[in-house]
């Protein structure tokens, strides 16, 4: 697994000192695109654990928002110029997000409750990386990236709220009746 430090690193100028503006937007949306194109991967391959306790059509409407969301990063990084590197980016986020949820459902049993686990972390590192990108837009003034960071915030949030009332959900079925 590649370092975290390593994906930082890269994109790091002046020895460290710190990012400026257009290479933490391009950092951050490389990190977006792959936390969206994982959560659109794992929404479809553990969609028949998740039909459990979420309906077909969610389950569609979860993909389609990751994919949706993805394809306006991509476009948004495009305009700005930076496609190259937010590719870049993504994919090394890419492998260090893949590398951690492969160590997670692998230690753990591929049960309803750990595939909403790894929703609900996943869910908080976009709440992170989306909450980021929008303070950016905020402070540059961007419409389009304040938009596109909103409503993905807005879905974060959402998603990792239902991810715990479903786990608390299962917590209960799992735990004995008091007596």
């Amino acid at each position: 697994m590649m370092a975290m430090g390593m994906l930082w690193d890269n994109f790091y100028h002046n020895e460290g000192s710190l990012m400026d503006a257009q290479e933490f937007l391009t950092h951050e949306l490389g990190m977006a695109m792959a936390l969206c194109s994982l959560g659109a991967e794992a929404t479809g391959e553990y969609r028949g654990l998740l039909n459990q306790c979420i309906e077909a059509s969610d389950l569609d409407t979860m993909k389609q928002t990751y994919e949706e969301h993805t394809k306006r990063s991509e476009a948004l990084a495009e305009s700005v110029g930076v496609a190259d590197k937010a590719q870049a980016a993504c994919e090394l986020a890419d492998q260090n997000f893949r590398s951690m949820r492969d160590d997670f459902m692998d230690d753990m049993p591929k049960d309803l409750t750990h595939v909403l686990s790894w929703i609900a972390l996943s869910s908080g590192g976009g709440i992170a990386i989306w909450g980021a990108l929008e303070g950016l837009a905020d402070a540059m003034g961007n419409s389009r990236l304040a938009d596109l960071s909103n409503e993905a915030l807005k879905f974060q949030k959402s998603t990792l709220e239902r991810a715990q009332k479903l786990l608390y959900n299962e917590a209960k079925k799992l735990a004995p009746a008091k007596g």
